[in-house]
């Protein structure tokens, strides 16, 4: 794997430091994979600094916050040859003590779904509602460990709404799916690193027809997120081989549910009552 810039520059600028930056920076140097591979605070405890120390030393070499500074590893990572073989490696080292590798896991997956309700991304989920409500059309995406988010979301929505057009890309198919959006309609995307050649040429596409844009990514500089949003951001802290879930899946759930209540009048009613009619008539659910 190639020698990282940022890695270059913790090296040059390692006697310049003080005495926690240093520590923190050592850890680094020796271990790059732990940035992308935990969250800023198991990274500062496994380097025996404090959270802040992280937040620190990367604004020491110019990054404005902590996430694009470890957002700049997990791309680092992403392009060796060798990353899954890492990952093998840690996730078999840390199931050898159960208890601790159940806990981390849990409480990986409890921190990403209280990271959805920041305060950042309150505002883009309205915004994500009203736009939405305000669509034609909802052209929903997700691509590999993606589609279960947004076949979820879509089968929520079909509930209430006939708005929605799930993209499944069956047959390489997905471009033809899309060949009708308009500005009057709206792309919600599912994409988390490393990202689907698809997805993002799907984004490009849509944004090149000025249809709007629903991101459900990991970065706000991810190569599906809109300029102007909204982008509601993951997190996903996790030593798994691939993106959980649990997180997208769980913002699924949230908007399908806050587009319900945005529309909660007959028309909505009216509907749930005839998709609950259709599946009885299909006797779809054991009495």
């Amino acid at each position: 794997m190639p020698d990282s810039h940022v890695l270059r520059e913790l090296k040059e600028k390692f006697p310049t430091f003080s005495p926690q930056l240093r520590k923190a920076s050592r850890f680094i140097i020796d271990n790059p994979n732990e940035v992308a591979m935990h969250s800023m605070r198991a990274l500062a405890g496994q380097a025996g600094v404090q959270p802040s120390v992280m937040i620190r030393l990367a604004k020491a070499i110019g990054f404005e916050s902590y996430e694009p500074f470890r957002e700049h590893f997990r791309s680092w990572m992403s392009k060796g040859t060798n990353s899954w073989e890492l990952r093998v490696r840690k996730l078999t080292n840390e199931a050898k003590s159960e208890q601790s590798f159940f806990e981390n896991a849990i409480q990986s997956e409890v921190g990403n779904i209280t990271a959805i309700l920041s305060e950042e991304n309150i505002p883009q989920l309205k915004k994500a509602v009203e736009l939405i409500n305000e669509s034609r059309r909802i052209y929903v995406l997700g691509l590999r460990s993606m589609f279960s988010a947004s076949f979820y979301f879509s089968y929520l929505m079909r509930l209430f709404s006939s708005k929605t057009i799930l993209i499944t890309g069956l047959g390489g198919a997905t471009a033809d799916v899309l060949r009708d959006i308009t500005e009057k309609d709206t792309l919600l995307i599912f994409s988390l690193q490393p990202y689907t050649r698809d997805a993002v040429t799907a984004a490009q596409f849509a944004r090149g027809r000025n249809a709007g844009i629903i991101a459900i990514t990991d970065s706000k500089v991810s190569p599906v997120a809109s300029e102007h949003g909204p982008n509601i951001i993951v997190t996903n802290s996790t030593d798994a081989l691939l993106p959980s879930i649990i997180p997208v899946t769980a913002v699924a759930h949230l908007l399908a549910t806050m587009v319900l209540v945005a529309n909660e009048g007959d028309e909505a009613l009216v509907h749930i009552k005839r998709s609950m009619a259709q599946l009885d008539h299909f006797d779809v659910y054991l009495p």
